[in-house]
């Protein structure tokens, strides 16, 4: 039979294998554009300002395999936490069963009130400072999201959306100056007819000259993933650092004599 923490390590590194994966399916999805914009301008004389609306002009759906992926990721990374510390509770408490054992994650010190007949001292340690509730917003924490994501996929589909989160780079020019920009839209799904950006920009050369004629803007578009609390985050910079908790969480645990 595998050593727990050694089976731990195996689906970590399992789950490593499968965001390296979703990172290039990303990348390959990403590359060919697959969204286009179409800037729609409004101009205001008396105060010689230039409204530009981004709008999606052209969009294509998401492949499945990125909900897929993401799904098989998560359920790794929390088997490799229940993994890890398996052994050492079925030795204190012999009398459970595999399915009562399991790595707390909770959000308030109170739930791990009776956790102390599981694990020893050194043990127990490594998991209260590892709780959610250490952080200053457990719903940022990345063994919080872990654990919700996980709860969710066992439910219901989990859902990898393009929804509205730009990255817009726009370059300096001496011939205007940019006065409101970056108002995006965050959370609207990019689907064609979608307003995803207000930008405002006022001439500080001559009038007459259009900003579409020399204004230079950069848009990219990460693909996000819908969170608990609702608010979609970019998808690969939400799940490595839940993978980055886990590792640390290990060494520590291996640390405390597991």
């Amino acid at each position: 039979m595998v050593p727990a923490m050694e089976s731990a390590r195996l689906k970590l590194g399992r789950a490593a294998h499968h965001l390296d994966t979703l990172q290039s399916a990303l990348s390959d999805f990403v590359q060919p554009g697959p969204y286009t914009l179409r800037p729609d301008w409004d101009y205001t004389p008396g105060e010689q300002v230039f409204t530009c609306t981004l709008v999606v002009d052209s969009a294509v759906e998401l492949p499945e395999e990125f909900s897929l992926i993401t799904g098989d990721y998560l359920t790794n990374l929390r088997a490799a936490l229940d993994h890890s510390i398996f052994d050492h509770v079925r030795a204190r408490c012999p009398n459970l069963s595999e399915t009562q054992i399991s790595f707390p994650i909770v959000t308030s010190p109170a739930r791990l009130n009776n956790a102390g007949a599981q694990f020893d001292t050194a043990v127990l340690a490594v998991i209260t400072a590892n709780q959610p509730y250490q952080a200053s917003s457990y719903q940022e924490d990345p063994l919080w999201r872990l654990n919700a994501l996980v709860n969710r996929d066992k439910h219901r589909y989990l859902l990898a959306t393009n929804s509205v989160r730009l990255m817009i780079d726009i370059q300096p020019d001496p011939r205007y100056e940019l006065i409101k920009g970056g108002e995006s839209y965050n959370g609207s799904e990019l689907t064609v007819g979608t307003r995803v950006c207000m930008l405002r920009f006022r001439h500080k050369a001559d009038p007459s000259l259009h900003p579409a004629d020399f204004v230079a803007m950069a848009v990219g578009f990460p693909i996000s993933i819908d969170l608990p609390d609702g608010i979609p985050e970019p998808i690969i910079e939400t799940l490595r650092p839940m993978q980055e908790r886990v590792t640390d969480i290990l060494d520590q645990l291996e640390q405390a004599g597991i």
